[in-house]
């Protein structure tokens, strides 16, 4: 099984939630993503979730078929200010 990804207990399917370490200069100690990865050319969105789901997190197809749905947009936010690196500060997005 991946390190980050799913598990099963006895009854039920769980999943792993990442977790930045305490050392990351950006947010450290922050809830984090498990799978990511930029949009290419010549793939859906659907095709591309399926796809790093299983690189990054070992994820099966059949797993993330059977749980994945539309939820709208997604954006990034960044933060400035005196605290940034503490993880406080202005939001622009």
């Amino acid at each position: 099984l991946p390190e980050n990804g799913n598990v099963m207990d006895r009854k039920n399917a769980k999943m792993w939630m990442a977790r930045r370490a305490k050392t990351k200069s950006k947010f450290p100690g922050y809830l984090d993503h498990i799978v990511a990865g930029g949009q290419p050319a010549g793939l859906s969105l659907i095709e591309n979730v399926v796809k790093e789901c299983l690189e990054e997190a070992g994820i099966p197809p059949e797993l993330t078929k059977k749980g994945i749905q539309p939820a709208g947009a997604i954006s990034y936010e960044s933060y400035g200010g005196k605290f940034k690196d503490d993880g406080e500060g202005v939001m622009s997005r």
